[in-house]
């Protein structure tokens, strides 16, 4: 283990198993206990993670709710990513916020400043632009570009493919807009903007 910075890796101390963990911030991997394979740069970066194999860089990046954290195999790049992890696993996240409260989603791509910001359990999601499926806690769903199915909420396997590309309610399921400004008003349609 290696451990730089004020508080980095403090729960390491009595531990057993814990193992191959960096740490390089305040705080980073603070509470750890049992975990093996971890990379957390950052103030608070990991702060309490207690599983195996996740990367997380920026500040509060994968800070993860206290005594309840046993998401692995996920990473979070930049400021605030995956903060509210507990048990999901195997999540990517880049830009600012990106996944904030994301719990036990799992298996979710989402790139751009608060893209999946709001996605709790929502589970394998792709989404690409600032603000891409800011709504989101449906599963299966694909969105590229600013703000792109951005009213999604509980809607499942649906694709927004374009700036501004939308669903017009929080529940459609099947449902795909392509296109800058496409809106799909329907489940099983697909509107070419």
């Amino acid at each position: 283990n290696t451990a730089i910075g004020r508080g980095a890796m403090i729960g390491v101390a009595g531990s057993k198993g814990v193992s191959h963990n960096v740490a390089v911030g305040y705080y980073a991997g603070g509470v750890m206990d049992s975990a093996k394979r971890n990379v957390f740069i950052g103030s608070n970066a990991g702060r309490y993670n207690q599983s195996d194999e996740n990367t997380f860089v920026g500040y509060q990046s994968g800070y993860g709710a206290f005594g309840n954290y046993t998401g692995l195999e996920n990473t979070g790049l930049g400021t605030l990513t995956l903060f509210a992890l507990s048990g999901g696993k195997s999540n990517t996240a880049a830009g600012m916020g990106v996944l904030f409260n994301n719990t036990t989603g799992n298996g979710n791509v989402g790139v751009g400043t608060r893209s999946l910001v709001n996605n709790t359990t929502g589970s394998y999601n792709v989404s690409l632009g600032d603000s891409a499926m800011y709504s989101n806690n449906g599963s299966n769903n694909i969105a590229m570009g600013y703000r792109a199915l951005i009213t999604n909420g509980t809607g499942t396997s649906n694709m927004g493919i374009g700036h501004l590309a939308n669903v017009s309610a929080t529940n459609l399921t099947n449902a795909a807009a392509i296109g800058a400004n496409a809106y799909v008003a329907q489940s099983n349609s697909m509107v070419l903007g």
